[in-house]
């Protein structure tokens, strides 16, 4: 898949349309003219990281959390 051999860093994260606040002629733009990948790529990493809890709770997803045990440590420290 083309997406793995993209580069994400800091720098490429800083001038990210849909992390970065741009306004929507921006974003338009950057769509219109940037290949479909990098598109999707740049949307992917800018979508906020969500946990299975409150408004999100999903039982699913705790269980798979918890048969992980450094992610088991991480949840348990989180929500104590």
């Amino acid at each position: 898949m083309k997406q793995k051999a993209l580069s994400y860093d800091a720098d490429t994260h800083r001038v990210n349309v849909f992390a970065n606040g741009a306004n929507e002629t921006d974003k338009a733009t950057f769509v219109k003219n940037a290949p479909p990948e990098v598109v999707e790529r740049c949307k992917w990493e800018a979508t906020p990281v969500a946990f299975p809890t409150a408004k999100n709770f999903n039982l699913t997803a705790q269980s798979k959390i918890a048969t992980v045990p450094r992610l088991s440590a991480l949840w348990t420290a989180m929500t104590e």
